[in-house]
């Protein structure tokens, strides 16, 4: 079913009701930063690292708390901005990897009767 402005009321209902304010208490300041331990949320891992820390702030709290408040709190003591910059995604390199061959004889076999191509592109950073 569909009201006058083209939105379900049913699924309206089923949605979480978002906190208006989140009041941030030391206790709460110590729960994130327990939750973002040893976790950096920077580069191309930054979404799912910060998705990370706000579940495990959640849990330690124990209220939904939007995310959106907790990447605001982070943000104001620390600039990810900045430190994208500073530490590139040198993680994700690639590099070559072939397995061992007495291990593996079969792709050994396989890999003799490919033809082999030349790559000449490279990656650009």
């Amino acid at each position: 079913m569909v009201d006058k402005k083209g939105k379900n009321p049913d699924k309206e209902k089923e949605k979480e009701p978002e906190m208006k304010e989140f009041e941030w208490t030391p206790y709460a300041e110590l729960r994130l930063l327990h939750a973002m331990y040893g976790l950096k949320p920077i580069g191309v891992s930054y979404h799912f690292l910060m998705l990370i820390i706000w579940e495990k702030f959640k849990e330690t709290m124990g209220i939904n708390v939007p995310l959106r408040v907790v990447k605001e709190k982070i943000s104001t003591w620390y600039d990810l901005k900045a430190a994208d910059e500073i530490f590139p995604d040198d993680d994700f390199s690639e590099e070559e990897f072939s397995l061992p061959i007495d291990e593996f004889p079969q792709v050994a076999a396989a890999e003799v009767s490919k033809p082999v191509e030349i790559n000449s592109k490279k990656r650009k950073h």
